[in-house]
């Protein structure tokens, strides 16, 4: 699994290295960018409910780190701002735990994550050819978490139908990344963001995601 997840960081960089040309322009006025992505999700704190059943037993719901895609493409209003707009996903799995006074029991279950977000883009120039550029970044955007798992016992199937079912919550996200150019349309990008949401069963989540790809700069002044 590890080297799979590497496997397909490197591809993209290894692409990047390849692309020819000494010629200036990456940012420019009124230009649109496409960034294709691949990436890894970690999941924040287990969600954590205490008294979940009448008897008073707790609940608590554990997500395994995940590979991710996705595809980002924007408007560059300047060199400096642009507006962005993102789809991305990843499956995972996870377990379910009731945990009593003496015993505690868990389940599997699987789930899928969808996001839309709709994101600030602010440039920063690292390189006197505007072959380094940087950014910071802010926005929201709806999230929808569905799982799959089923389990015989009882009080297991009752933390999966109210912690783990399907949803859609609102999400915001802040981050940073950089692109290195080779050429004038296209890039190596990386990203590094964390993403905040509200389970209605859950409570309040957060994750991180870092992303890697090509990045491609089409028309601008």
């Amino acid at each position: 699994m590890r080297r799979s997840f590497a496997r397909m960081l490197l591809l993209p960089a290894v692409a990047a290295a390849c692309l020819a040309g000494e010629a200036r322009a990456q940012n420019r006025d009124a230009a649109w960018e496409v960034f294709p992505y691949v990436g890894v999700v970690r999941p924040g704190s287990d969600s954590h409910i205490d008294n979940f059943l009448p008897t008073g037993e707790a609940a608590a719901i554990h997500l395994d780190s995940s590979a991710s895609w996705g595809l980002r493409f924007g408007y560059h209003f300047t060199k400096q701002q642009m507006i962005e707009y993102a789809f991305g996903g990843n499956g995972t799995s996870g377990k379910a735990s009731v945990i009593g006074t003496s015993t505690s029991k868990a389940a599997d279950f699987n789930a899928d994550t969808f996001t839309g977000q709709v994101n600030y883009v602010y440039n920063f120039f690292l390189h006197h050819r505007d072959k380094i550029v940087g950014y910071v970044t802010g926005g929201a955007g709806v999230l929808n978490f569905s799982t799959f798992g089923q389990s015989t016992d009882p009080d297991l199937q009752i933390a999966l139908n109210k912690l783990v079912g399907d949803e859609n919550d609102l999400l915001w996200d802040y981050g940073a990344g950089m692109r290195f150019f080779k050429g004038e349309k296209a890039g190596l990008r990386i990203d590094l963001r964390q993403v905040h949401y509200t389970s209605k069963g859950r409570g309040d989540l957060d994750y991180i995601e870092a992303t890697v790809g090509l990045t491609f700069i089409l028309g601008g002044a």
